[in-house]
C-alpha cells in the first residue's frame, strides 16, 4: 500500500436469517460457477 489512508466502503448485509444466508450462499456458488465458464447459453 502506498501508506495513505484505505477508504472501506460497505453495502453487505449485517444480519441475516440462517434461512436467508443459505439462500444467498447457495446463489452464489451457482454465480461463481457461471462466472467462470468463458461462455453462459
Amino acid at each position: 500500500m502506498d501508506g495513505g489512508r484505505a477508504q472501506i466502503i460497505e453495502r453487505g448485509v449485517l444480519t441475516a436469517s440462517d434461512e436467508a444466508w443459505d439462500v444467498a450462499v447457495r446463489q452464489a456458488e451457482v454465480i461463481g460457477r457461471l462466472a467462470a465458464e468463458p461462455r453462459v447459453g
